[in-house]
């Protein structure tokens, strides 16, 4: 009784043909890839728009002339900011709280469109620095700001250490910014001026 390995499926394997696939293989996994970083950018966005958590992570990219200590909200609804400070040559302004209420759809529009934006506590101190040359800026036909409501809370401007006016209350209904130029509709405002 003579039997024969090969023919029992014991031996060993036989090569697989060389199959050509092509550049589609390749094609098929920049596409995949693409598909997934898209995915994940999506993703993101979503993330950064929708949750406090992605308001939060963005406002760590802030400029070190801005500083903020507390922010609540999301960038899709309103946001609120606590203890805001802005420093630059000649003039510091300080925040205790403000809330924007914004479309920021607009951004892709090079506008900036805000609906709401109310501010409490804000100080602004002047100093006089050196002169410098100053730069032409553009001028614009479509307004760069675009305020539909702004509530003003306790406003203090100061120069060189003296309070030149305290507002207690103001609010404009619209207000545009073209150029170098505001322009305001319906500004009320309850000032007390300092001494």
């Amino acid at each position: 009784m003579n039997t024969d390995v090969s023919s029992r499926g014991s031996a060993a394997p036989q090569p697989a043909p060389n199959i050509k696939r092509g550049p589609f293989k390749w094609i098929k996994r920049i596409l995949l890839a693409f598909a997934i970083f898209l995915l994940l950018a999506l993703l993101f966005a979503a993330w950064l728009l929708n949750t406090q958590a992605g308001a939060r992570f963005a406002f760590r990219f802030l400029p070190a002339e801005l500083t903020v200590a507390g922010v609540s909200g999301t960038f899709a609804s309103s946001i609120t900011v606590n203890k805001l400070a802005f420093k630059v040559a000649g003039t510091e302004i300080t925040l205790v709280n403000g809330k924007i209420t914004s479309r920021w759809r607009q951004l892709l529009s090079n506008q900036i469109a805000i609906d709401e934006l109310e501010l409490d506590g804000l100080r602004v101190i002047l100093t006089d620095v050196p002169a410098t040359a100053k730069q032409a800026s553009k001028r614009s036909r479509n307004p760069l700001l675009l305020l539909r409501n702004l509530k003003l809370n306790n406003v203090y401007i100061e120069k060189n250490g003296v309070l030149l006016t305290q507002i207690d209350q103001a609010s404009a209904r619209t207000l545009n910014l073209r150029g170098e130029r505001f322009e305001f509709d319906d500004l009320r405002i309850n000032e007390q001026r300092a001494t």
